[in-house]
């Protein structure tokens, strides 16, 4: 089972700090990982096999899920939306 949500959309400035700062989290991730979506967003990903979907694994995943967006996005959106933000 394919688990996606979009963390941010597609950086404005500092993509190379706003990616380096991604690439060092992505280490630190359990569960999911961090990617660059087709429009250059960042989203959040995960692949469960199929014999492994219970209601207590997607508990784990939706719970991680809230736990790196909530930690991540502010950090990026500094990073990549600075003139947006202010």
């Amino acid at each position: 089972m394919h688990v996606e949500t979009q963390v941010t959309p597609a950086p404005e400035e500092k993509r190379e700090t706003l990616y380096r700062y991604l690439l060092v989290k992505n280490a630190e991730l359990r569960e999911l990982h961090l990617a660059i979506g087709p429009e250059d967003g960042i989203y959040l990903m995960a692949q469960i096999p199929i014999l492994e979907v219970t209601t207590e694994r997607l508990d784990e995943v939706v719970g991680a899920t809230l736990t790196y967006v909530e930690e991540i996005y502010p950090t990026a959106m500094t990073m990549g939306w600075r003139r947006s933000i202010a």
